[in-house]
């Protein structure tokens, strides 16, 4: 939510004044209200930053946590800056740390940009559990570089806002990676009932695929087979692709290796 039209510019919004997404709301209403209070702290005009720009940026930004008692929102902003309006330059020395990546493949500057977000992000989770956006961004973040922790935030999101249904999902993909496919199952069942009662498709193919995969792990070879191959042909887009591979390694697990064509619509 951004700040009232009387508010001072790059005036934090509280986090009181973000009301908590009523029973059967789509949590990333609330997930957008906290991303658009930090994105307003930000007072950016959209042009590129220069070094100079960006460091009175962060000053100002410093400065509002002396200020204000929506520090949550100022860490999420310190973020975003980061992450999407930093000049190349500021991550520059990235490239001089032994084996931190090749000199200027832009690698390790993107790690060390992600690595300075995630620890602003923490710190606006750490001053309110309840800021979705912020919760959000770190999950996301950690899935590039630890697996572990980023289901850890995935739980704190889900306990935040049990029917966030992305989230969801993404916690289920996680879990399998840990291979804890009966966690996975668990809340794979949750997704996929709650994308089936909001009509995401799309959501809906991924727990399908979560569960196929879960259920494949535990030996469950007839439902494994069934969830793959609804989310092979109920799924729009790429998801069919996925679906079919993981068909695939459920055959082979069953000796069955003569599949179909992948242009084949039917089962």
């Amino acid at each position: 939510m951004a700040p009232a039209a009387d508010s001072a510019p790059g005036a934090a919004v509280p986090a009181s004044s973000i009301a908590a997404p009523q029973p059967g709301t789509d949590p990333r209403v609330q997930q957008r209200q906290f991303l658009a209070a930090a994105q307003a702290l930000l007072a950016l005009d959209g042009s590129p930053l220069s070094m100079q720009r960006y460091g009175e940026a962060q000053a100002r930004l410093h400065g509002l946590l002396e200020s204000t008692d929506s520090a949550d929102s100022v860490h999420l902003a310190l973020a975003l800056l980061d992450l999407s309006h930093a000049p190349a330059q500021a991550f520059a020395q990235a490239d001089a740390v032994p084996g931190s990546g090749q000199a200027g493949d832009g690698g390790s500057r993107t790690r060390e940009r992600a690595l300075a977000a995630t620890g602003f992000l923490e710190q606006a989770v750490a001053a309110n559990p309840a800021n979705l956006s912020a919760l959000w961004h770190l999950a996301f973040l950690l899935e590039s570089f630890d697996d572990a922790r980023a289901v850890e935030v995935w739980r704190q999101l889900v306990a935040q806002a049990s029917e966030h249904l992305q989230a969801l999902v993404r916690l289920a993909e996680g879990l399998l990676l840990l291979e804890d496919h009966a966690q996975a199952q668990e809340i794979g069942e949750r997704a996929l009932a709650l994308a089936e009662e909001r009509g995401d498709d799309v959501s809906a193919g991924r727990a399908r695929n979560v569960l196929g995969r879960a259920y494949l792990h535990q030996g469950q070879y007839q439902l494994a087979e069934t969830m793959f191959k609804k989310a092979a042909v109920s799924t729009p887009g790429s998801r069919w692709g996925c679906a079919y591979q993981s068909l695939g390694q459920l055959y082979t697990t069953l000796g069955e290796v003569d599949l179909p064509p992948i242009e084949d619509g039917s089962d």
